[in-house]
């Protein structure tokens, strides 16, 4: 996946910019004001868990309302099928096969992901109901279901509220070969299913206040992992250091942690977008590598987990984390190791 940099405009970084997802609680919460058909999902699945070793249970009000919403935006909901693994359950218009291969990468996922971080000290939890992908045909589809189009940078989503992964078969577009679409479902489906499963299982809350950085910075830590039994998950991330690399050559400066904690707007903004994801990246790649970080790192989850808002996040940081200056130096020191 090669990094290209967009000479129109200087300010503007692009990494294969089709296998890029979105997660925005601001933007999505705007977006669910605006889709009644919703409603019927009340607060399902929200933060109860399971007994220990209870197979979770259908979540039929999330199906339903995918179907719902596809009425309401004019889509056929006939066409939706549904289907299910342990602990997802799937539905849409794209292909049995691509659903059936998602939802046996995700259960791998979900297996490797958990004992991966328990050995880091961060443990997840059971959920007491299946977790939702919504997989559409193609990029039609998912902006007409959408109801609004978000660019070829995005080619999936998680809807934190409606709590649903949302994608559509890049082989439905006609601008790209199989080979490389089939790669970017890939990225987007492990990208999209580590937020599913890190909102749902208990690093981070659904209801909270969470740094965009660090939702982010989990998702990229597995995004690049293949979708074959036994996978690595957190090998370094080349695309995402192509960022990096990008804004030294285009003049950006570093972002520090207290700022890149704090304002998640820089993880949105397209001049400052993928250079503050690169950091995000690296951010959490330290702290999941490091032995020393590791049982810091889950301190903080663990401390911002009820937090509602973000009048604590550089309080909770310093104090579970400690030198946040120190830390960015070793961060910007260890940027300079891999990228050069």
């Amino acid at each position: 996946m090669s990094a290209v940099w967009n000479g129109e405009a200087r300010s503007r970084l692009v990494i294969d910019p089709r296998a890029v997802g979105s997660f925005n609680r601001r933007l999505w919460l705007r977006r669910a004001s605006r889709w009644t058909a919703l409603a019927v999902l009340g607060t399902v699945g929200s933060s109860k868990t399971s007994a220990a070793g209870e197979p979770p249970g259908d979540d039929p009000a999330r199906l339903e309302a995918a179907r719902a919403r596809a009425i309401q935006v004019g889509m056929d909901a006939t066409r939706f099928r549904d289907n299910r693994s342990v602990h997802f359950q799937a539905t849409g218009t794209a292909p049995p096969a691509l659903i059936g291969a998602a939802l046996t990468a995700s259960e791998r996922l979900l297996r490797d992901l958990r004992g991966h971080l328990k050995v880091r000290g961060i443990e997840l939890v059971d959920s007491p109901r299946r977790m939702t992908l919504v997989a559409l045909a193609n990029r039609g589809e998912f902006a007409q279901f959408l109801g609004e189009d978000l660019g070829a940078e995005v080619g999936g989503v998680y809807d934190l509220d409606a709590n649903w992964l949302l994608m559509f078969d890049n082989r439905g577009d006609d601008s790209r070969g199989v080979a490389p679409a089939e790669r970017v479902n890939t990225l987007v489906l492990m990208h999209e299913t580590i937020h599913l499963i890190t909102f749902n299982l208990g690093p981070l809350n659904r209801e909270g206040d969470v740094p965009l950085c660090v939702a982010e910075g989990l998702a990229m830590y597995g995004e690049t992992r293949s979708t074959a039994r036994g996978a690595a998950i957190g090998k370094v991330n080349t695309p995402r250091l192509q960022g990096l690399l990008l804004a030294r050559r285009a003049g950006i400066d570093w972002f520090s942690l207290p700022n890149l904690l704090t304002h998640d707007d820089l993880l949105n903004q397209p001049d400052t977008q993928q250079a503050a994801y690169a950091q995000s990246w690296l951010l959490v790649y330290h702290l999941l590598n490091e032995r020393r970080w590791r049982p810091k790192f889950a301190a903080y989850l663990a401390t911002i987990h009820p937090r509602r808002d973000p009048s604590h996040r550089l309080d909770d940081a310093q104090a579970t984390l400690g030198d946040l200056a120190a830390l960015d130096r070793e961060l910007r020191a260890l940027a300079t190791r891999l990228v050069g």
